[in-house]
């Protein structure tokens, strides 16, 4: 298996993924000796994907051959595309650097007097009237420019020519800029900041992207598979719309009452004066320029580079919108992108649904979310880490480190503990949006305040964007989107009704948690957005209660726990009979070792080395990854400062590393910095 890896690497292979099922062998006529696997694959290196971007690979049936046969379809037949739809607005990061651009808007939108969202509307159609054939034109502007350099070359240099030189070396320095901006747009490689131009490495990363992205098949709820994209999207929206559709709720009284106000007067006047213009401008230059955008195709970027054509109209919109002068309709429709989960996924249940907002609502959400995160250190409990100002994941990893090490040594004495690791369900998805606004009511929230969070949660219309295309619109009924600025804080407002929960059990002694050691600080849970551990005494009473806090939180807030991917640990003292009795209890499987949390081993045992071994397979596959064949030593050392440099660093903020790990992974990235992209070899020049 060494042998074909390292062939794989040396020929600069990579797996194209395949269609059908996922094995291409088995053999065994009965369940019981039933053996299958993906033996066979197909493989071609970039030069050979750049030339036939829209191939696949199909797994086909087979009869008698334990093997099924391997079809590399090159021109995409295998998989017929939808009708061809008019295709939506998106705006090109390349026309900021077109002369007349500015121009082209300030025309535009001088004399066109409709309301902002159409206006945005209008001006797009304007802007690809006005970018048709501006590729060709850049092509054979460059082609010219080329030929006038090597006649400039050729000539006795003197004042003028060498002036005229420069200003033809300029002028192909732009040209190259625009078609690298054209190409850094679409790749989405968000960790390259600086470096030499390489376009080269920007194409084959988009043209991979957007290979990898295409879902050519999927299985349906009767287990049948589905290729046809129409069916495959109407498909996606039933489940979307199962998804976001609101379940029965009750006992909302009952978790409500648990939770303490906590907001002042003086913060919510804090929260509800008026909004300004800096603070409008404020967030717009601080967002991502060249993040993806909602479905009105305008990126950060236009905002901030037509901020002295647009500025004063988009503030006065965003004031008038968050003074409550005018609704969120006309402008809060989402498109729900799936990002695969897994390598090649074959279930709706593998893909994580990102919502892409329009940058316009961001600006207002983004307002929005500056306020109120200023006051999540006063209402939030301190059990939960995430998204608090002053908060850090490594608190969490610290102490559940310490207690669950505790736990196991713990091998005598008749109190025994447990811990029980939550896995919830499509936690932002689920959000009972009257769950939300009475917990916010409940802290203390002004009533305007949560009239506009509100407003923005339930104002939304979603549509699936598949295969490029976007299918039907519907309206939700529940839910929070991931990829709106303020659904993570709302999360947690919602997260505090379960912590509630919890601390009144603790102070009437129905929950007693755990502690490290004998005089320590018992706890009773851990969380960290929807990563949950909850900690409690080993016997069926405490566990009792336990459940029944996890019932009454489900039904009030619409969460559900998956306990088939949750785990539950015990101490070494704890008794087979009760570890039997509370896992049925909670119908989550015990075991022996908690597994990671947080992204981190839970027990480090001697052998530190293997421990994080992980680590270090981690470098060498970022290493591997094909696209950085196209790396100038620019590229090289930004990739190795972001990301090389980056990956162990979350694990050494709360571990100590042994010396021959740090040089292992250092060995990894002194061999990438020296090796030649086409030997794939290089000489170290020095240590």
């Amino acid at each position: 298996m060494n042998a074909f890896r390292s062939a794989i690497h040396d020929c600069d292979l990579s797996d194209l993924g395949f269609t059908g099922r996922w094995y291409t062998w088995e053999r065994g006529a009965f369940s019981s000796t039933n053996v299958r696997e993906r033996l066979d694959r197909g493989l071609a290196n970039a030069a050979w994907c750049a030339l036939f971007p829209d191939s696949s690979v199909a797994h086909l049936l087979h009869n008698f051959s334990g093997h099924c046969s391997i079809l590399s379809d090159t021109i995409g037949s295998l998989h017929p595309t939808a009708v061809t739809k008019v295709p939506r607005f998106r705006f090109n990061a390349n026309w900021v650097l077109e002369e007349d651009f500015l121009d082209v808007v300030q025309s535009f939108w001088s004399t066109n007097k409709d309301p902002l969202p159409t206006k945005l509307l209008g001006l797009g159609s304007i802007l690809q009237i006005w970018s048709r054939g501006r590729y060709t034109s850049r092509k054979a502007n460059a082609n010219k420019l080329n030929a006038h350099l090597a006649e400039l070359v050729m000539e006795e240099p003197d004042d003028d020519r060498l002036l005229e030189l420069m200003e033809v070396k300029l002028a192909l320095n732009l040209e190259a800029d625009k078609e690298e901006m054209f190409w850094e747009q679409r790749a989405r490689t968000n960790w390259l900041k600086c470096g030499d131009r390489n376009t080269a490495f920007f194409y084959n990363w988009a043209s991979a992207r957007k290979r990898k992205n295409v879902i050519r098949s999927l299985i349906a709820n009767d287990g049948s598979t589905v290729s046809d994209d129409v069916e495959m999207e109407n498909l996606a929206t039933e489940h979307f719309k199962g998804v976001f559709t609101a379940s029965i709720v009750s006992d909302q009284d009952f978790v409500i009452d648990k939770v303490s106000p906590t907001i002042s007067a003086s913060m919510n006047s804090a929260l509800t004066m008026a909004y300004s213009r800096e603070e409008i401008y404020s967030v717009v230059k601080d967002m991502a320029p060249l993040k993806a955008f909602g479905l009105d195709g305008y990126p950060a970027l236009f905002y901030q580079k037509c901020w002295s054509v647009i500025g004063t109209e988009v503030a006065d919109f965003c004031l008038s919108i968050l003074s409550g002068s005018m609704t969120f309709d006309s402008f809060n429709s989402t498109s729900i992108v799936l990002i695969p989960k897994v390598d090649d996924p074959r279930s709706l249940d593998q893909f994580r649904p990102i919502s892409l907002c329009s940058v316009l609502y961001k600006i207002i959400s983004k307002a929005i979310a500056n306020r109120f995160r200023r006051a999540l250190d006063v209402c939030i409990d301190h059990s939960q880490s995430a998204f608090v100002p002053g908060r850090q994941i490594s608190n969490n990893i610290l102490i559940a480190y310490e207690l669950l090490h505790a736990m196991k040594n713990k091998r005598s004495g008749s109190k025994g503990s447990f811990a029980l690791k939550l896995d919830m369900a499509m936690a932002y998805d689920r959000v009972d949006w009257g769950f939300l606004e009475r917990m916010l009511l409940k802290m203390g929230f002004d009533h305007r305040f949560v009239l506009t969070i509100m407003e923005c949660v339930s104002s939304v219309s979603y549509s699936v964007s598949f295969n490029a295309e976007d299918g039907e619109t519907f309206k939700p009924s529940r839910g929070l989107r991931q990829g709106d600025p303020l659904s993570p804080y709302l999360f947690l407002i919602c997260a505090e009704g379960f912590s509630a929960l919890l601390n009144d059990a603790k102070l009437s002694n129905t929950l007693h948690g755990t502690k490290a050691g004998r005089y320590g600080l018992s706890l009773t849970h851990l969380f960290f957005a929807d990563d949950s551990i909850l900690f409690g005494s080993s016997n069926a009473v405490e566990a009792g209660a336990l459940h029944r806090i996890l019932s009454a939180y489900e039904r009030a807030s619409g969460q559900l726990v998956n306990f088939s991917k949750s785990s539950i640990f015990f101490s070494s003292n704890t008794s087979t009979h009760i570890r039997n009795h509370i896992s049925a209890l909670f119908s989550v499987r015990f075991v022996s070792s908690m597994e990671k949390y947080l992204g981190l081993p839970t027990m480090v045992g001697k052998n530190k080395k293997a421990a994080f071994a992980e680590l270090r397979d981690k470098l060498n596959r970022r290493s591997d990854v094909w696209s950085n064949w196209f790396f100038s030593m620019g590229a090289k050392e930004v990739f190795i400062k972001s990301i090389m440099q980056v990956v162990p660093i979350y694990a050494m903020q709360c571990f100590l590393f042994p010396k021959s790990l740090c040089c292992s992974m250092e060995s990894i990235m002194c061999k990438f910095w020296w090796r030649n992209n086409n030997t794939r070899k290089g000489i170290h020049w020095a240590s």
